[in-house]
């Protein structure tokens, strides 16, 4: 990496610090654009897969799409994680949605609190609990979620008609916040983050995020994955653990 590319790293890493997301252009190669929609596109169906006039939607995408743990080769990829998290971080999930007009839905504000384990086990902190697509899935602490980064590939450019992600800057230094309180949190100035083809938008899974639905037909496919550099609690562990 050159004494550019390590600054640039560097810059991204201080703003998911301050701001809770950093966007990075430009930072996958049309091939392995191409590869992981090429990949995404041969699920056919499975647990955990949403149509309408086409798939748009895959919670378990690892298990059903091993292929786009490609992505892990992007030098982009694990300078980003490594820069936020640490050494020694991995892959703890990945999901995919592709939004258009005809399969496009609003999100209104929330936090990420929602990880992904093997087993079910009563932890102090850990909880509501639920199932989705055979996973058992709990919303975590505070302390687990600041320590966690997800990535959102983006297959397809996005902008403010795509329904392209509107996020409060710094509000990932809120904690976890309780449903009904959010609404207190996002009156003030937001952000759009619209994200060019092979763009990341990097972002800490408790920043307060949301998007309308699309307004065009065209695509606005993303691969979400996200990454932790710690154990869970015993008995906990994550459902999936991939090293970069």
């Amino acid at each position: 990496m050159t004494a550019s590319e390590t600054e640039s790293i560097a810059s991204y890493a201080a703003a998911i610090e301050s701001d809770g997301f950093a966007i990075v252009r430009d930072a996958l190669d049309a091939d392995l654009v191409s590869e992981l929609g090429n990949t995404v596109e041969s699920v056919k169906d499975g647990l955990g897969v949403r149509s309408r006039n086409g798939i748009y939607a895959i919670r378990n995408l690892l298990n059903l799409a091993p292929g786009v743990k490609r992505a892990l080769d992007a030098p982009v990829i694990k300078s980003l994680v490594e820069s936020s998290l640490g050494t020694g971080a991995f892959l703890v999930g990945a999901s995919f949605f592709d939004r258009s007009r005809e399969a496009s839905w609003k999100v209104p504000w929330h936090q990420d609190a929602t990880i992904t384990v093997r087993q079910r086990a009563e932890t102090t902190g850990f909880g509501p609990w639920s199932v989705k697509a055979g996973i058992h899935h709990v919303q975590a602490p505070p302390h687990v979620l600041y320590a966690l980064l997800s990535l959102r590939l983006h297959l397809d450019g996005c902008e403010e008609e795509q329904g392209a992600l509107r996020v409060i800057p710094g509000s990932h230094n809120f904690g976890r916040l309780p449903t009904d309180s959010i609404p207190q949190f996002t009156r003030g100035a937001f952000q759009t983050c619209c994200v060019p083809k092979g763009g990341i938008l990097a972002m800490k899974p408790l920043l307060l995020h949301a998007s309308s639905a699309a307004a065009t037909a065209e695509r606005r496919r993303v691969i979400h994955l996200d990454f932790a550099a710690r154990s869970l609690p015993a008995p906990l562990e994550w459902y999936e653990s991939h090293v970069l």
